[in-house]
C-alpha cells in the first residue's frame, strides 16, 4: 500500500517537474472555478449571460459584407443579374443553374452563384426593409435551385454538388 502510494507520488512529481509555474497556477485556478460552478450553478449562469448581453449582442451589428447599404446592386440580383469574379450575366427571367455557355468559360463563376451568398445579403435587406418582393426572391430562389439540382435524376450536375461549394451553401 505505502509502495503504491510513493509510486504515484514519484509519477507526480515527475509529471509536475516539466511544467512552468503558470501552469500550476492555472490548473489549480481551474480547479477551484470548476468547484465553484458545481456549488452555484445559477450563478454562474446568470454571470455567463450578464456577459454575453453587454459584450457580445450589444456591441454586434450585422452589416453586409457584399452590398453594404448599396440598394441598386440588390435590385440588380432581385433581377437576376449577377457579377462574379468581375464577370457580369443577367439571367432574363430565371436562373439558369445548368446554363452551360456562361459555366463552361469559367467553373469558379458557377461556383460563386451556386453558393447563394447574396442570399443572406437580401434577408439582411428584407429584415431592414420588411419589403415582399426581397422575401419572395428568396424562396424562389431556393425552391429553383432545388428542383434544377435533384439527385435523384441520373443526370444530376455534379459541379452544384462539389464538396466546397456546398460546405459554403
Amino acid at each position: 500500500m505505502i509502495k503504491n502510494f510513493y509510486k504515484t507520488i514519484l509519477l507526480y512529481f515527475h509529471t509536475l517537474k516539466f511544467l512552468k509555474l503558470q501552469q500550476i497556477i492555472y490548473k489549480f485556478k481551474y480547479i477551484i472555478f470548476i468547484r465553484i460552478i458545481k456549488k452555484f450553478p445559477k450563478k454562474y449562469y446568470f454571470y455567463i449571460m450578464k456577459r454575453i448581453d453587454s459584450k457580445v449582442n450589444n456591441s454586434f451589428a450585422f452589416d453586409s459584407f457584399i452590398y453594404k447599404n448599396n440598394k441598386k446592386k440588390f435590385d440588380k440580383v432581385i433581377r437576376n443579374e449577377f457579377e462574379f469574379l468581375n464577370l457580369s450575366f443577367n439571367f432574363v427571367s430565371a436562373i439558369d443553374w445548368k446554363k452551360n455557355q456562361l459555366f463552361n468559360k469559367n467553373k469558379l463563376w458557377k461556383f460563386n452563384l451556386n453558393y447563394q451568398e447574396y442570399l443572406v445579403d437580401i434577408a439582411y435587406l428584407y429584415n431592414k426593409t420588411e419589403d415582399e418582393k426581397y422575401l419572395e426572391f428568396i424562396i424562389g430562389n431556393i425552391k429553383s435551385w432545388i428542383r434544377a439540382n435533384d439527385l435523384s435524376v441520373a443526370n444530376y450536375d455534379d459541379d452544384n454538388c462539389n464538396a466546397y461549394v456546398v460546405s459554403n451553401r
